[in-house]
């Protein structure tokens, strides 16, 4: 990165992008979700959904129309204006001094921000609050041994707060099933969801749903997973990869007495008692092996 995109890249993360945009003549548009703020031009009808990084600072957008129209503040005025990296630069300046004497942008800009709206001040704190939420959840989930970024949402949901991170390492209060895929050639029991995006770590390339059961399913449990294991498809695998303890032994042989016809596989963890236990296990190997390449110099 030379110096020009250096200086864009720190004046960008300065400025307010949805006071920007509201200075540019966009609107507060229509927001269900907290971690979600969209802003919309009142005269193209243009919408742009924004973001806030909490961790590194500065705001992103990205088009709903465009799918290459994204980035930061910067490649919003490059792509718009067409300007050139230095006038970019310039421009950003004068609008992160807070006098904002330099420009006619510049006072607009500045004059928004003190002024700005009440209900897209209340919605961008909103959003900046939830992306924190998200963040803290991100790294309570990676010391569980999943690194933030690689999570599977579409089988296992988003994670947004601690909470749902409770739900996925905690044990399931009734039957916890993954979504299904119609690619999905096994279905995968074991105790906890957190076992489940374990095992898919592993061995799951992409064609397993999952169920987990708790490590002691109570009567109406057991019910229902009766009529789970009657209902999958021929020609699909059931797993049971409880843990390799003699608690996950005798869960494994109560699952299978309720199918007794039914053909499954028993699976255990190659080391740790859980699945979970071997994902963090193996995630803090990983870790200490990287220090000990960059105390080494590699």
């Amino acid at each position: 990165m030379d110096v020009h995109e250096e200086l864009l890249e720190r004046f960008a993360r300065m400025i307010d992008l949805p006071g920007y945009l509201g200075a540019r003549g966009f609107v507060l548009g229509e927001t269900r979700e907290r971690d979600q703020i969209t802003m919309t031009n009142a005269a193209t009808r243009e919408m742009l959904r924004l973001e806030k990084d909490v961790e590194r600072g500065g705001w992103t957008y990205a088009s709903t129309s465009d799918p290459s129209d994204r980035g930061n503040v910067a490649d919003f005025i490059v792509r718009r204006d067409g300007l050139a990296r230095k006038a970019c630069i310039d421009r950003l300046a004068l609008c992160c001094d807070e006098r904002g004497l330099g420009s006619a942008e510049a006072q607009r800009y500045r004059a928004y921000l003190r002024t700005m709206p009440s209900e897209l001040v209340r919605a961008t704190r909103a959003h900046e609050q939830a992306k924190l939420e998200e963040l803290a959840a991100a790294r309570t989930l990676e010391r569980f041994g999943v690194p933030r970024g690689t999570l599977d949402e579409s089988r296992f949901g988003a994670v947004k707060r601690n909470a749902d991170v409770t739900k996925l390492v905690g044990e399931p209060r009734e039957l916890w099933a993954s979504k299904y895929r119609p690619g999905d050639r096994a279905v995968v029991l074991v105790e906890r969801p957190i076992d489940a995006i374990a095992y898919e770590r592993a061995h799951g390339r992409q064609s397993v749903c999952y169920v987990a059961t708790g490590t002691k399913p109570d009567d109406e449990q057991r019910r229902k997973l009766a009529h789970v294991l009657a209902e999958v498809p021929s020609g699909t695998k059931v797993v049971l990869a409880f843990g390799r303890d003699d608690a996950g032994k005798q869960l494994a042989a109560e699952v299978q007495a309720l199918a007794p016809l039914a053909r499954m596989e028993r699976h255990a963890p190659e080391f740790g008692a859980r699945w979970a236990d071997q994902m963090q296990l193996e995630r803090r190997h990983a870790l200490s092996m990287q220090r000990v390449g960059v105390g080494l110099g590699r």
